[in-house]
């Protein structure tokens, strides 16, 4: 049996995998969007261009998450210039939860995989395993 046999064959193990990494993915990426437009506001941004040019998708088992380049600017607690360099107040909003979000993917993606998480999946999508 070849490569290309083995992967043009239908496996409902390998499509239940998927649809568990595009559902943690998902899910994770709207609580990063909920916790991230929380910080933001109890810190005061209220410029709208921060929260409207925010957003996420799941495709392939890949999350892309879009946001405008000023919001990854203002973790920085310096800036350089032409003068020197130049201390500002810094608003943890995009690192600090950005990466709390992969590490908690990591984690569920580790361990929530289970007999019973497959079971609910199958149901959900009816697969037949």
């Amino acid at each position: 049996m070849d490569v290309l046999d083995s992967r043009s064959k239908y496996n409902p193990q390998d499509l239940l995998e998927q649809r568990f990494i595009s559902e943690v993915l998902r899910e994770e990426l709207q609580e990063l969007d909920q916790r991230q437009t929380s910080l933001m506001s109890s810190r005061g941004f209220k410029t709208s261009d921060f929260y409207s040019e925010r957003g996420f998708t799941v495709n392939d088992n890949v999350g892309t998450y879009t946001h405008p380049l000023e919001l990854r600017f203002t973790d920085m607690k310096t800036r350089k210039t032409s003068t020197g360099k130049i201390k500002k107040k810094s608003h943890a909003v995009h690192n600090k939860p950005l990466y709390g979000m992969l590490n908690n993917i990591v984690f569920r993606l580790s361990v929530e995989y289970t007999q019973r998480m497959k079971s609910m999946l199958a149901q959900k999508y009816n697969i037949h395993l």
